[in-house]
């Protein structure tokens, strides 16, 4: 037997009735639009919506409470100014003074919202949807470039391109042999990076009764573990090493220049944009601590660079390329190529995870949010072109 809930009547059953009916009984009404499957969701909505229309109904005769309150005032006080006249008739302007003073020493003063018994407890405290921020996305792991790790295996092996096209003797190496003569024979070079990812992990537990009681709850702890996962990728994948993942910063791969201490001069800014690959350079931006921007600002966006487009404040780019500030830089500015960044994730990654049995004997509910990824630069390991050391990154510190 299986518990359905009538949405039209049904053999003198009126609508919204649950019943108790065999299987095939129950998918027959199911499928006819008869009924729905009444499951514990559906139990937990009634029960959500009936204490909703409770609290509705309790608000509403709190009023008609305190406005029969305030009639038989307004009675009172007229019966009482009625008194009043007579006595002034029998007794004189003084005598009523004199009492009138003697009772407003002795009457209590008027309800109010201070005072729970005076009125405090017919008010109803409302609670809004949490005001957080807009919800945080990632500006560097998003625009890197994903492989997505084959089943039953731990890591995966990312072949790359070791020859260095900027030196002309090196390997594959066009020669001018004369003719009739032997050609000199060239091959190419490889190199390999090996991916294994490891887990980042959100676990947010919390008891059920809050989970009931604060509605806008589920869907705020869903939104920010998302939020806080895509900033802490794009700080390992940028600032410090991590959940797998060789960051730019300090890589042995990147190109490091360095700045002045305050931060960089015009020259350093093409310094690390010509340390960046030429051919790679067109789909380059910037990534800065917002301490570098600011000096950035402060020290470029004079009239003639303004003019010649050399900064742009409010459209964020730093010699016609894009900037991004990022709180995760302490005073380190990037600059490069973020599809030289590959990552390997496992299939459905990012998957949030909720159960309410593994803290059961605690009456908990717990939200899991796990994340299996490794990444490293996968560009050639530091060419060299016109006497410069040149990488998919540069770094300035």
């Amino acid at each position: 037997m299986v518990k359905i809930q009538l949405v039209q009547a049904y053999n003198d059953t009126p609508e919204g009735s649950i019943v108790e009916v065999e299987q095939e009984v129950a998918d027959q009404l199911i499928a006819d639009g008869i009924a729905i499957m009444y499951t514990e969701e559906v139990e937990m909505a009634e029960e959500k919506s009936a204490i909703i229309e409770a609290k509705k109904i309790n608000l509403k005769l709190s009023k008609k409470s305190v406005q029969v309150q305030e009639k038989n005032m307004e009675f009172a006080e007229k019966s009482f100014l009625n008194q009043k006249d007579e006595i002034v008739e029998k007794h004189g302007e003084f005598f009523v003074g004199k009492a009138f003073q003697e009772l407003a020493q002795k009457s209590v003063t008027g309800m109010s919202e201070g005072t729970a018994a005076d009125g405090g407890n017919l008010l109803y405290t409302a609670v809004a949807d949490v005001r957080g921020i807009a919800m945080a996305e990632s500006v560097a792991y998003s625009k890197c470039s994903k492989i997505v790790l084959p089943d039953k295996c731990n890591s995966i092996k990312v072949p790359t391109d070791a020859s260095d096209p900027w030196i002309v003797a090196n390997a594959p190496t066009p020669t001018s042999p004369a003719e009739g003569a032997q050609k000199t024979a060239t091959k190419l070079a490889f190199g390999a990076v090996t991916l294994t990812p490891t887990k980042l992990v959100l676990y947010i537990p919390t008891t059920d009764e809050l989970l009931q009681d604060a509605q806008m709850l589920d869907s705020f702890i869903r939104s920010y573990a998302k939020s806080k996962l895509a900033t802490s990728l794009d700080y390992y994948v940028l600032a410090a090493d991590g959940a797998g993942m060789n960051a730019i910063s300090g890589n042995v791969n990147t190109t490091a220049v360095t700045i002045t201490e305050s931060g960089p001069t015009l020259d350093q800014v093409y310094g690390m944009i010509n340390s960046v690959d030429p051919r790679l350079q067109a789909g380059s931006e910037w990534f800065i601590s917002a301490s570098i921007w600011n000096y950035c600002v402060n020290a470029f966006a004079t009239a003639a660079n303004l003019f010649n487009q050399l900064i742009d404040v409010a459209g964020k780019k730093l010699v016609g390329y894009p900037v991004t500030v990022c709180p995760c830089l302490n005073d380190i500015i990037i600059f490069g190529n973020m599809s030289q960044y590959t990552i390997a994730e496992v299939a459905d990654n990012n998957i949030m995870s909720v159960s309410e049995h593994i803290r059961f004997d605690y009456d908990e509910t717990v939200y899991r949010l796990v994340s299996r990824q490794a990444g490293d630069i996968t560009y050639v390991s530091k060419s060299t072109a016109d006497s410069l050391e040149i990488s998919a990154f540069s770094e300035g510190s």
